[in-house]
């Protein structure tokens, strides 16, 4: 089974999986779902791209916990795609600024919408690391055709992927 894993370089005080994640936000406020697919548009060395990737997942983290938001992004080394759920007015300010974010290219708004409950409530902003991307684009996790039918089938697939596995027994 994929693993959801830090990013190359990450120290032993980096969260990944937080509890706390999105609490002291108002519990009667509504929860608002948006999911996006970006190409990317980050140059450099191999090395370079990495540590661009884990500053903007590390600066997303802060963000996201402070806001209340929480969510998961996927990174394939070409595009991006990513989950984000939480009060409606944090995020159209992440929108705006991710949207205007030159690391992005073609970014499609695959869902944007009220959602009846957090799938990802437990993570302020999980990383997939290269196993997880296989098994998320295995069986074909991005579809074409209606943007709602993609986002819902990539959210799907993305809860299984972060679902937490019973332990092994023997």
């Amino acid at each position: 089974m994929a693993q959801v894993s830090p990013l190359p370089g990450a120290g032993p005080g980096d969260a990944r999986h937080h509890p706390a994640a999105g609490e002291g936000s108002d519990p009667a406020q509504p929860i608002h779902r948006l999911v996006y697919r970006s190409t990317s548009a980050i140059l450099g060395t191999e090395e370079q791209v990495a540590a661009e990737v884990a500053a903007i997942v590390a600066a997303a983290r802060r963000n996201n916990l402070a806001t209340g938001l929480t969510g998961v992004l996927v990174y394939s080394g070409e595009s991006f795609t990513q989950v984000l759920e939480g009060p409606l007015a944090a995020l159209e300010a992440t929108y705006d600024r991710i949207s205007a974010d030159l690391r992005h290219r073609q970014f499609d708004l695959l869902q944007f919408t009220r959602a009846p409950a957090r799938s990802f409530g437990n993570w302020e902003l999980a990383y997939l690391t290269q196993d997880a991307l296989d098994a998320f684009w295995q069986d074909g996790a991005m579809p074409g055709g209606d943007p709602t039918d993609a986002a819902n089938r990539v959210l799907e697939r993305l809860t299984e992927i972060l679902r937490p596995q019973p332990a092994a027994t023997g």
